[in-house]
Formats: C-alpha cells, structure tokens, sequence
C-alpha cells in the first residue's frame, strides 16, 4: 500500500523515458546522414518519436493535477503557493523565448529584425505551451470548485483541442505573428495551441481519477483501465491510417488517427511505468530520479549543447547531418553526459543550499541583460 501523498515513483519513470527519447531523437534527427534518414529504421524512429512531446505534456498535465488536487483550497487563492507557482511558469515562457534570441546584443538584434526574423522569434515550442497550458489550467482549478468538477472541464476542452486542430492549424490567419504562431503553423511554430493543450488537459484528467486512497487493488484497476484504453486507442487509430491509405506515424501531428494513436500510446508507456514500479524497478534506479525533478534545465542544457544560442554554437552547426550509427551513438553519449552532469550539479546546489542557487541564478540573468543591452555587435 502506498502512504496517501506520498510520491509516485512510476511518475519519475515515466518522466526519464520522455528524457531519454528527447535527448536521443533530438541528436538523431540533427546528425543523422542521408541513408539513416530513407530506411526502415528511420520510419520507425519516427514514429516512435512521435510520441515525445505528447509524453511531456500529459505528464505535465498528470503532475500539476496529482500536486494541486492534495492542496486544493490553498491553490485556488492567490497566496504564496499560487505566486510561486505562476512565477514558475512565466519562468518556461521566458526561456522559451530565449532559446530564439538570434544575437547577444539588443542594438544587433534589432538591425537584423525583418519579418522573417520576427517569425523565428517568436515561434512557439514545447516550453511556450507547457507554461501558458499550465496557467490556464490553474486559472481554471482557480474557478471551480472540486477536482472532479474540473475534469468535467477539461475533458470537453481537450476533446475540442484535439478534434479543431486539423481545422485551425493549417489556416493563413490575419494579424502579427507573435499571436499567430500560437494557433496556425503558418510562420514555422512546431506546436501550436491546438492539439497540443489537449494532451495537457488529458494529463490533468488523469491526474484527477488516478486514485488517492493508496491501495493497490484501487491503482491496479485503475491502471487496467488505462492499459485497454490505451491499446483500444492505439488500434484504432493504426487502422483508421491504414482504411485512409495516410502513412502512420508520419508527417502532421494533427491527423486524428494520429493524435489518437498517440494517445494510446501515452497510457500504454504510463501504465507500463507503475508495473515497473510494482516490480520495485523505480527503487533500483532512484538516484536516476533528479533528472525527472530537473526536466527544464536536461531540455535548455543537451538544446544548447547540440542546437547552440546566443552564448555559443552547438555540435549541429560544425557537423551537421552528417553521421553514420557509430558516431551517432558516440555524440548522444557524449551529449547525455554533459547533459546529466551539469543536471546533477544543478540539483545538487539547489538541494544544499537553495540560497547560494538563488544568488548564482540572479547573477546570470543581470550578467545576461547587461550584456544583451550595451553590447554592439
């Protein structure tokens, strides 16, 4: 029986294997050469991949509602909790948008600004609609006044996400791009509100039914649930690609059948991670575990290694997608490390010492504004 509140284990499983496809699929997709790219493997890889950022959205979705939900009445008001929270999400979207600054220097950026450069800006990725998603989603848990009257919420919104985005995305809409990338695909956004809010508030679903009580034979139902749905999900959405003649797990992520399929397959890899929890693999890994609590800094760390930013450029700009397996396999490796090290140290800093963290993390942003705003070039 697990204590009521306590952690759930299967949740940080869940977490690394999301990890681990970003990281991998990110290196591969970058630095992969020409023959990777049209065989079998390829077709699978991507296919596969495909289900990364639905992972991280519903897992994100999963664990704001499995946190809220234990202090519901001390969430819903605008307190200390509420504040840092907030704080933390807007915290994502200034990342987000800082991953795309294409200079160190304000005066430089703003000679270079066109259109184009605009657009690239302010397209948004994963971090942009993980940190609004989780807004609104507190704004609405802010409003109502049950966890399960919420749900009755969120189902209905994340069906609509899911369903409009075959409609929405690809339109040409009127109007400046930073507000237009946020819907339509149009000024080169990798996601867009729709579909992917839906996994989100799927997420929080989850999180809501998943049982409180503790006791097995509650989780275990539960799961067995989740495992037919999941597969149930799956299957269908295969079948309805291949009565279409639409190749599978290929191209635009807001086909129905994909979106569906994804689905399924999000609650196949969870329910999969609580069995292995139920086996006691979670506790044969645990000290793993500080990469599921520092999900941002492994994303911003292995994207600047392998993409780069303003401050340097990364592995792709001198190798490019050039690689065979071998070397492809050496690169992840290598990114993975750095990646851990600097994670683990991270971690490390904040659990001793969350002052001195504070302090590093207030004299990297002013070292960075000052810089971005008095450099020339």
């Amino acid at each position: 029986m697990r204590k009521p509140g306590s952690r759930l284990f299967f949740v940080d499983l869940f977490r690394l294997f999301a990890i681990f496809l970003m990281v991998q699929g990110h290196v591969f997709r970058a630095l992969a050469n020409d023959a990777i790219q049209k065989g079998l493997f390829w077709r699978i890889h991507e296919t596969v991949h495909g289900l990364t950022a639905p992972l991280f959205l519903f897992g994100s979705g999963m664990i704001f509602m499995v946190v809220t939900r234990g202090r519901w009445d001390e969430y819903r008001k605008f307190g200390a909790k509420t504040w840092q929270r907030l704080r933390r999400y807007i915290y994502f979207l200034v990342i987000g948008y800082w991953l795309h600054l294409p200079s160190l220097s304000l005066s430089k950026t703003i000679r270079m600004m066109n259109p184009e450069l605009l657009a690239r800006m302010t397209a948004v990725d994963v971090l942009h609609i993980i940190s609004i998603g989780l807004i609104l989603l507190h704004l609405i848990c802010m409003l109502l006044g049950r966890p399960r009257r919420a749900m009755w919420v969120l189902l209905p919104l994340g069906v609509a996400c899911l369903a409009l985005a075959p409609l929405v995305r690809p339109l040409n809409l009127p109007g400046p791009s930073p507000l237009v990338s946020w819907l339509t695909t149009q000024y080169g956004s990798n996601f867009t509100i729709l579909p992917w809010w839906g996994y989100i508030l799927f997420g929080a679903c989850f999180g809501i039914l998943f049982p409180e009580s503790g006791k097995l034979k509650d989780e275990r139902r539960y799961i067995i649930i989740a495992i037919i749905s999941g597969v149930a999900c799956f299957i269908i959405g295969f079948v309805v690609s291949l009565m279409i003649g639409r190749p599978f797990g290929i191209g635009s992520p807001n086909k129905p059948e994909q979106v569906l399929a994804n689905i399924g397959g999000v609650l196949l890899v969870i329910s999969i991670a609580w069995l292995l929890e139920r086996v006691g693999f979670a506790k044969k890994i645990r000290k793993a575990f500080f990469l599921s609590e520092e999900t941002l800094i492994v994303y911003v760390i292995h994207l600047m290694l392998l993409y780069g930013s303003v401050l340097s450029p990364g592995i792709a700009t001198f190798i490019g997608p050039t690689l065979g397996m071998p070397m492809l396999l050496l690169v992840f490796t290598l990114i993975s490390a750095l990646t851990v090290a600097f994670t683990w140290g991270w971690h490390w800093v904040k659990k001793e010492n969350l002052k001195v963290l504070r302090i590093i993390q207030l004299a990297m942003t002013a070292l960075f504004i000052i810089t971005y705003l008095v450099s020339p070039v």
